[in-house]
Formats: structure tokens, C-alpha cells, sequence
């Protein structure tokens, strides 16, 4: 059996300002964890893409390579091209006419 001879309560009492380090710690991280997000949903133009377009215009050249067939109204084909080897296929049905063209 035991028997109290003496006690005496502890009690701490622990002040601070208002502005202390562990305060201003705490606003910061608390800054520094909402506010990147935020800057960063903002600036990417929201959470989520409610409309995406990607255009882009080809670069085209014109290499002046034709091939020319015409079917004819009493039947057969003549034709004409640049490549001499559809030149050498058509033989006798080559007619050769007059083109110009240009590039802008």
C-alpha cells in the first residue's frame, strides 16, 4: 500500500508572439504549397482541354512532273508525260503539246 506524502501539480505555461519563426515558416510552406498549382492550372489554361486544334500548313513544291492521258472519241488514247519511260510506253500515241507553268 502506498501513501501520498507530498504532491505538487506541474503546470508549464509557454508563450510566444504573434510573429515568430515557426509562424512564419508555416504561412510560407502553406504558400508555397497552394499557390504553385494554382499559378500553374492558370497559366496552362485550366485543368482540363475543353477544345484542342493543331493546324499546320504543308510546304508543297511543285516538282513540274505531269502525266497526261486522254481517251479519245472514236476510241483509243494518246497521252504525254515528263518521265520518258510512259513516253516509250505510249510510242505512237504521243502527242506532245505546249505547257508553261511557275511557282510562286
Amino acid at each position: 500500500m502506498r501513501y501520498t506524502v507530498w504532491s505538487n501539480p506541474a503546470q508549464f505555461t509557454y508563450t510566444t508572439s504573434i510573429l515568430s519563426r515557426a509562424t512564419v515558416f508555416h504561412g510560407v510552406a502553406t504558400l508555397l504549397t497552394v499557390l504553385p498549382p494554382l499559378l500553374m492550372a492558370y497559366r496552362s489554361q485550366g485543368f482540363w482541354l475543353r477544345i484542342a486544334t493543331y493546324r499546320e500548313q504543308p510546304e508543297i513544291h511543285f516538282k513540274h512532273e505531269v502525266i497526261m492521258l486522254a481517251d479519245l472519241a472514236k476510241g483509243g488514247q494518246v497521252g504525254w508525260a515528263t518521265y520518258n519511260t510512259v513516253n516509250d510506253f505510249l510510242v505512237e500515241h504521243v502527242r506532245i503539246p505546249v505547257i508553261k507553268s511557275r511557282e510562286e
